[in-house]
C-alpha cells in the first residue's frame, strides 16, 4: 500500500475517480464548505506560505478488466494510460474541490470569453481537462469524465448535467434524494463566492488549490487492505458517524476473518463473500436514508433502531455493546462471521420500512422505485402520519417492526392499523392529556418493538397491552390540574401554550371535513399549516388585546387574568386556512366571521362552522365552543372518564370571571352565500 501527500493535480494525474454504490453520498453541508472557503482565504492572505495539509485520500486502484463495470459503456476509452481508482475514503473533500474547479472556471469564461488564459502557464481548456471531463476525439461533443459515481446512472448523469453544466447529457427524471440536494447547494455556494471575483483573483485562488493545497494520499493495494484499514476520522469536514464507523469495523472483521484461511484462494473467496455482503446492504442503507430531500433521516437515529430491535437492550450502552462488546474483534474471532451477518442483512432490511414510517407520504414513490412491495393503504398511511404528528420518538420502533412484519406478509394491514391506533392514542392520552414525561415508558415499549420484531404473533396482545396501560396511566386531576397551571403561571396562556393544541385542532379540521362538509375538498394540509408560527395559523377569537367597542360591551372591562383565562381558552381557538391574523387584529366578530374575502365564511371548515353556529360572539360562546371540542377529544381518543375532566373546566371557565351577562342578538345573522 502506498501513502504520500501529494497535491491535487499529482492525485488527478493518471486517475479516474468513482465513487463506489456503497457509500454514502455527498453530504457536506454549507458550514463544511465555508470551512473548506475559510482555509483558503487565510492562504489568500499568505502568498509566499507553506503548503497546506487538507486530509486524506483513501484510493482503491481497479484492475482494467474489472475496471470497466465502474464507467458508462461510452468512457471505456478513458481507460487508455489511465488507473480507475474508487475513492475509499475523502469523496466530500473530493466532489468539493471539483465543483470548486468547475465554477471558478466558469466564472472566469463569463469574465473572459474566448481569452481561454486561466495563469501564466494554464488555459482554461487544459485545467478542465485535468480535473472535470476530457473530450472524446473520436465522438465529438461527447466527454469521458475523470470523476463520478460508479453503478449509479441516475446520480452520475445528475452530476454531470445538473453540476458540471454538461447539457448534451439527456434530461431524465427528477433525482431527489439528499445527496443530489447537497451537490446543488455546493454548485450554488461556490457560484455565489465567485461572482466578485476578477480575472486576476480567480487566477489566483486556483493556483492556491493547485499548488498548496496537500492531501495524504494513501492508496490500498488489495482488498485485504480495503478490510483492514479504518476509515479515517478528520478533524475537518462531516464527521463520521456511528453508523460509518461501523461499517468500517465491520470491513476490518471481514478482513481478519478471511485471513484465518491457510488458503490463499480461499481467504480471497471469503473476502469477497463478507466484503459483498457488507457493501451491498449499505448501499441500500444510504439510499434510504438520503430518500427524501426534505427529510433527511439521522445515521445513528436508524443504527440505534436496528441495534434495539436485533440486541434487545434498551436503557444500556449502544456503543459500548456493539464496539466494545458483539462486535470486538476479540469476540468475532472465536464466534465466526455469522452475527456480523445477521446484523447487516437487518441493517438493508429495515431501512425501507423505516423510510416509509418517517414519510409516509413518499409510500407510492418507494413502491414504484421497487424499494418496499406492501402498500399499506391510505388508513394505515394516515395514521402513521398522526403518530408522526404527535412526535414521540419512543414508539417508532413498535411501529417500524410492526411495518417490516407487513413488508413480509406476516401481519395484515388492518393488524397494523389498530396497532397504530392503539400507539396514536397512547402518545396523545398518556403525554399530551396525562403530561407525563416524555420518556416514561419507552424502554418498557422499546422492549416490545424488539420481541414483536422477533415475533409477529404477539402483536394482538401487544394492542391491547398499550390500551390498558393507557388508560392506567389518564389522571383527571393531573389533566385539570396542568391546565389551571398554564392559565395560572408563566405566561398565563392557557390551551394556548398546550403542546397538543396544533394536532387537536388539526383533528377536529379533519372530523368536520368527514362528516359534516364531507364532499369538499379539504381546506388544510398539515405540512403547509405547521409551516407558519401558531400566532399565524390559530386565531384568538376574542383577542388578547381586547379594546374595539364590540369587544368590551360584550366582556366588560376585564382584569388581566380573567381576560386572559377566556382569550385562551380552547373554544376561543380557531384553526385559519390561512395567515390573517394581522387583518383581523381586534375587530368585531362580525367583521371577521362575515366581510371579507378573508373572513371566516371563507376560510377553514373550523372558521365556517364558527360562523354559522354563533351569530354573536361571547364568554357564553366561548363555553358552548369549549364544551363541544372537549367532547370531540373524550370522543376521538376514548378518554377514560373524560366527562368529569370536561366538567371541570367548564365550570372554572364560568366561575372564575365576572363577565357582564351576554348581550340579546344584536346583530341578525346574515344571509349565507
Amino acid at each position: 500500500m502506498a501513502n504520500d501527500i501529494k497535491s491535487i493535480a499529482e492525485i488527478f494525474s493518471g486517475r479516474i475517480f468513482r465513487i463506489p454504490d456503497y457509500q454514502r453520498g455527498y453530504a457536506w453541508e454549507d458550514k463544511h464548505r465555508q470551512a473548506f472557503w475559510d482555509d483558503l482565504e487565510i492562504m489568500s492572505s499568505t502568498p509566499n506560505g507553506p503548503p497546506h495539509y487538507t486530509g486524506l485520500i483513501s484510493l482503491e486502484p481497479i484492475k482494467k478488466p474489472e475496471a470497466v463495470k465502474y464507467l458508462q459503456p461510452p468512457e471505456h476509452w478513458l481507460l487508455e494510460g489511465r488507473e480507475l481508482c474508487l475513492v475509499v475514503d475523502g469523496q466530500q473533500r473530493l466532489t468539493t474541490l471539483v465543483i470548486f474547479i468547475h465554477e471558478l472556471l466558469l466564472r472566469h469564461a463569463e469574465l473572459s470569453g474566448d481569452n481561454d488564459v486561466l495563469t501564466t502557464t494554464t488555459r482554461r481548456s487544459g485545467v478542465e481537462e485535468t480535473y472535470i471531463r476530457q473530450p472524446n476525439l473520436l465522438a465529438p461533443g461527447n466527454f469521458g469524465y475523470l470523476f463520478g459515481y460508479a453503478n449509479n446512472p441516475d446520480m452520475d448523469d445528475f452530476l454531470r448535467r445538473s453540476i458540471l453544466d454538461d447539457s448534451g447529457i439527456a434530461a431524465a427524471g427528477a433525482v431527489t434524494s439528499a445527496y443530489a440536494r447537497e451537490l446543488a447547494n455546493a454548485k450554488n455556494f461556490f457560484h455565489r463566492k465567485f461572482s466578485s471575483f476578477d480575472q486576476q483573483k480567480l487566477s489566483e485562488w486556483y493556483q492556491l488549490v493547485a499548488n498548496r493545497i496537500r492531501f495524504n494520499l494513501f492508496e490500498v493495494s488489495n482488498d485485504f487492505d480495503v478490510c483492514l484499514t479504518f476509515e479515517a476520522m478528520n478533524n475537518r469536514g462531516k464527521p463520521l458517524s456511528d453508523l460509518e464507523k461501523l461499517k468500517s469495523r465491520f470491513l476490518y472483521l471481514a478482513g481478519l476473518l478471511a485471513g484465518k484461511n491457510e488458503a490463499e484462494e480461499n481467504r480471497k473467496q471469503a473476502l469477497l463473500t463478507y466484503r459483498n455482503h457488507i457493501n451491498s446492504h449499505w448501499k441500500v442503507v444510504y439510499e434510504m436514508l438520503g430518500w427524501c430531500a426534505s427529510n433527511v433521516l439521522d445515521d445513528d437515529q436508524f443504527l440505534n433502531l436496528v441495534w434495539l430491535l436485533r440486541f434487545n437492550k434498551p436503557g444500556e450502552s449502544r456503543d459500548q455493546h456493539l464496539f466494545s462488546e458483539e462486535f470486538h474483534p476479540s469476540r468475532i474471532m472465536q464466534a465466526g462471521w455469522s452475527s456480523i451477518h445477521a446484523f447487516v442483512r437487518d441493517l438493508g432490511a429495515i431501512a425501507p420500512s423505516w423510510v416509509l414510517i418517517n414519510t409516509p407520504e413518499e409510500c407510492d414513490a418507494l413502491l414504484a422505485a421497487g424499494k418496499i412491495v406492501g402498500n399499506p393503504g391510505m388508513e394505515a398511511l394516515s395514521w402513521v402520519a398522526r403518530i408522526n404528528r404527535l412526535d414521540s420518538l419512543a414508539f417508532l420502533p413498535l411501529i417500524t417492526a410492526a411495518m417490516v412484519h407487513f413488508q413480509n406478509d406476516r401481519i395484515t394491514a388492518e393488524s397494523f392499523v389498530e396497532l397504530c391506533k392503539a400507539v396514536e392514542r397512547h402518545i396523545f392520552i398518556v403525554f399530551g392529556l396525562a403530561e407525563r414525561r416524555s420518556h416514561t415508558g419507552r424502554n418498557l415499549y422499546f422492549g416490545k418493538a424488539a420481541k414483536l420484531y422477533e415475533d409477529a404473533s404477539m402483536l394482538q396482545q401487544l394492542v391491547s397491552e398499550i390500551n390498558v396501560d393507557t388508560d392506567s396511566k389518564f389522571s383527571i386531576d393531573a389533566f385539570f390540574d396542568s391546565v389551571k397551571g398554564r392559565q395560572q403561571w408563566g405566561d398565563k396562556k392557557g390551551f394556548y401554550a398546550w403542546d397538543e393544541l396544533p394536532v387537536v385542532l388539526f383533528e377536529y379540521e379533519s372530523n368536520l371535513h368527514n362528516t359534516r362538509y364531507a364532499g369538499n375538498n379539504p381546506k388544510v394540509s398539515w405540512v403547509e399549516w405547521k409551516q407558519g408560527d401558531l400566532a399565524e395559523t390559530v386565531e384568538h377569537i376574542y383577542p388578547q388585546t381586547a379594546d374595539n367597542k364590540y369587544w368590551t360591551e360584550r366582556f366588560g372591562a376585564l382584569v388581566d387574568d380573567r381576560q386572559r383565562l377566556l382569550a385562551h381558552s380552547l373554544g376561543n381557538l380557531l384553526l385559519l386556512s390561512r395567515s390573517k391574523n394581522s387583518e383581523l387584529q381586534n375587530y368585531s366578530y362580525v367583521v371577521k366571521a362575515r366581510e371579507g374575502d378573508h373572513c371566516y365564511r371563507r376560510g377553514s371548515f373550523s372558521e365556517m362552522e364558527v360562523e354559522s353556529d354563533w351569530n354573536d360572539w361571547t364568554p357564553d360562546a366561548i363555553c358552548s365552543r369549549t364544551e363541544r371540542l372537549l367532547e370531540f377529544i373524550g370522543q376521538r381518543w376514548k378518554v377514560p372518564l373524560w366527562n368529569e375532566a370536561s366538567k371541570k373546566i367548564l365550570e372554572q371557565i364560568k366561575t372564575d370571571n365576572e363577565c357582564p351577562p351576554p348581550l340579546p342578538d344584536q346583530i341578525p345573522l346574515q344571509a349565507r352565500g
